[in-house]
């Protein structure tokens, strides 16, 4: 809009006005005002109470509700996160221990093949319980997260 103004002014033979106008512009662009903050600046908070009645404490209350919202969210993704890690904890655990069942069952059955000179099957059965423990050692030690930690 201020183009424009300018182009109209210098378009009337009016340069000297013209000159004043990018006078007046520069000096807005040069001296203005930048607040960067939770809250508005206070001069911003004064004409908020004299446009609305009590609006500067409506701004603060609105700041204050939008804090606690996201320290709720914060909340909640930290207390889905432990409730995750508590789960493949607990899976963890019956891995350990449905393979510590298979193993010690396998090589209670290859000691009594092998007593009973069924070398075949004592192999199987040790082979599958050694197989067991080493699947459970690779799949229990669980894999670091995204984020690199675990």
């Amino acid at each position: 809009m201020a183009v424009q103004e300018l182009a109209n002014l210098v378009a009337e033979g009016e340069a000297g006005r013209a000159d004043d106008r990018v006078t007046q512009i520069a000096s807005r662009a040069l001296f203005s005002e930048n607040y960067v903050g939770a809250f508005p600046h206070p001069r911003n908070l004064r004409e908020f109470d004299k446009i609305v009645e009590g609006g500067a404490e409506r701004a603060f209350q609105l700041t204050e509700r939008e804090q606690a919202h996201r320290h709720k969210c914060d909340d909640k993704v930290i207390d889905a996160e432990i409730a995750s890690r508590k789960a493949a904890d607990a899976d963890r655990r019956i891995l350990v221990v449905m393979v510590s069942l298979v193993a010690f069952i396998g090589i209670i059955s290859a000691v009594v093949l092998l007593a009973l000179d069924k070398n075949v099957g004592a192999g199987i059965f040790g082979s599958v319980s050694v197989l067991s423990v080493l699947v459970a050692s690779y799949f229990g030690r669980g894999r670091p997260s995204k984020e690199g930690r675990e």
